[in-house]
């Protein structure tokens, strides 16, 4: 019988793409794969915008060895009323959710923004949450001094929002309340023919499905061996990471990290059980890249805390998107590339979610710094239908810039762009996605952290591989010697990642020793 390995991906589309290049990895080894999806479709408001589009387009490309299946849906819909002047969004959520606890405590929220952050609210799963109410107030485009005359309090209001819009965590959560449609898929499977199940960062509540189950980390080492270390580090009566600001913190493995870096998850509660229940880590990097960070989770001192422990971590990346040249057309962007001189092209992307949390003058502001640069430049602006792109850059930009500069609103395969002998500069949040292909194509980046673990991964970036220089003075146009620095390792680190998949090496021998464990540990388990 042919084994079968199931992955189990939330609907993210910067989380998926790497789990579709590990299936092609399986297919090689000779496996089945099944892809179990939540249907996008019924739950639209949870995903990012690309997501829909990235499961066709994979569902219609990979070979006939893959199946996608598509989990029935939860019956947990929320209720939304409108009323004159504001909405109240009355959560559904469960006991068990990771903001149950913060909405028991507060009988109701209120929210006061501008009107397309608050359509992003209300399209958003937050409403997935918690039982409490939620009253948004509308305030006028471009209303100054908003913090004059508010409560003191509204610091902490906007973390609660960041917190309630961690859009990892809302994924979580949704994929909790999918595990009952999972364990049903599973148990359809034929006896004994499910190798691995591999989930992103999931619930515990995925483990205990009675076959060997692993966690697919999809950021750096370096973040992996922060989380881990972050509870021994709490045990020591350590004040909380919040209050720390941007206090460094000594991990092994990793450079001084701010506490202002960590993931708000981390700062509120660094606690898990997740990597704890697992049969194994998957971390998409490559051990030449990360060798401090790999080396400190193999050291028997890595946890002082002997009833911690940890499961084997295979280092199994550089796992990327491939060349998108069998796309029909050139996208538009690729066709202007053709047009500039080798190496000349300062590329900016931000991910398929960033623009959206970008504010009208950070817009602005890189906006400015690209013209007084001087310097060519291709900017992928993935933002908000409302309000238009063409509104929030400074009056007369595109104009200004045009013929040494693209600004194109639709989303380009990145890998196209970075593999291009045009571009020469990569402006990056430091996704871990965007690091890897930058790393593979070559290319030095500069690095713009926003959100989740990115600024964690700047910290490694800048301070330990030495691959990207932190934005500090780039709009000035200056070309810095770290810069040229830059350059010379990620070029060394590009010709290692080309060999790490080579037979033999690091990553190919960690991907054959994980399926090895994989098929040891179901032995010794009730097999679905």
């Amino acid at each position: 019988m042919k084994k079968i390995v199931i992955l189990y991906p939330t609907i993210l589309a910067s989380h998926f793409a790497p789990m579709m290049q590990l299936v092609d990895v399986l297919l090689e080894e000779g496996y089945t794969v099944a892809v179990a999806v939540i249907d996008i479709t019924m739950e639209q408001d949870v995903g990012d915008a690309t997501f829909a589009a990235t499961v066709d387009r994979a569902a219609s490309s990979r070979r006939l060895s893959v199946s996608f299946h598509t989990l029935p849906r939860i019956r947990d819909p929320p209720s939304v009323t409108h009323g004159a002047g504001k909405a109240s969004t009355t959560f559904g959520g469960a006991p068990d959710s990771p903001f149950y606890d913060m909405h028991r405590k507060n009988k109701h929220e209120t929210l006061i923004m501008e009107k397309h952050i608050a359509k992003s609210i209300h399209n958003s799963s937050l409403r997935l949450h918690g039982r409490t109410p939620l009253t948004t107030y509308i305030v006028p485009k471009g209303t100054k001094n908003l913090k004059t005359g508010l409560s003191q309090n509204l610091d902490s209001i906007c973390q609660l929002m960041t917190k309630q819009l961690d859009l990892l965590l809302i994924n979580l959560e949704l994929l909790r309340r999918y595990n009952k449609r999972l364990r049903g898929f599973l148990c359809s499977m034929p006896p004994g023919s499910v190798h691995a199940l591999v989930v992103d960062v999931v619930s515990v509540d995925a483990f205990g499905l009675r076959i060997p189950v692993y966690t697919f980390y999809l950021t750096s080492t370096s973040t992996l061996a922060v989380f881990l270390q972050l509870p021994s580090i709490r045990a020591q009566g350590q004040p909380s990471f919040r209050e720390l600001g941007d206090a460094h913190l000594n991990f092994h493995g990793v450079p001084p990290m701010p506490a202002s870096h960590l993931m708000s998850k981390m700062l509120e509660d660094p606690e898990t059980e997740i990597y704890k229940v697992a049969d194994g880590i998957l971390v998409n990097t490559f051990a030449s890249l990360e060798a401090r960070a790999v080396g400190s989770l193999r050291d028997s001192w890595f946890l002082p805390d002997s009833k911690c422990t940890i499961p084997p971590v295979y280092f199994i990346g550089p796992l990327v998107v491939e060349s998108g040249d069998g796309a029909k057309g050139k996208h538009e962007c690729i066709a202007w590339l053709d047009e500039q001189p080798e190496q000349s092209v300062v590329f900016l992307c931000f991910g398929s979610m960033a623009e959206a949390r970008f504010s009208e003058a950070q817009l602005k502001e890189i906006a400015v710094g690209l013209e007084n640069s001087g310097h060519r430049f291709l900017w992928v602006a993935v933002g908000p239908a409302d309000p238009d792109l063409d509104v929030l850059l400074p009056e007369g930009f595109l104009e200004r810039t045009n013929g040494r500069g693209l600004v194109v609103k639709q989303w380009a395969l990145q890998v196209d762009v970075l593999r291009h002998k045009a571009t020469g500069l990569f402006v990056t949040h430091c996704g871990w996605n965007s690091v890897l292909e930058g790393i593979t194509a070559g290319v030095p980046m500069l690095c713009l952290p926003l959100y989740s673990e990115q600024k964690m991964n700047k910290v490694f970036m800048v301070e330990e591989a030495g691959i990207g220089v932190e934005v500090v003075g780039w709009q000035q146009g200056l070309v810095r010697s770290e810069e040229v620095e830059a350059r010379a390792r990620v070029t060394a680190h590009k010709e290692a990642a080309t060999m790490a998949w080579k037979n033999g090496s690091s990553s190919r021998s960690a991907f054959s020793q994980f399926l090895s464990d994989a098929a040891g540990i179901g032995t010794g388990k009730t097999r679905v």
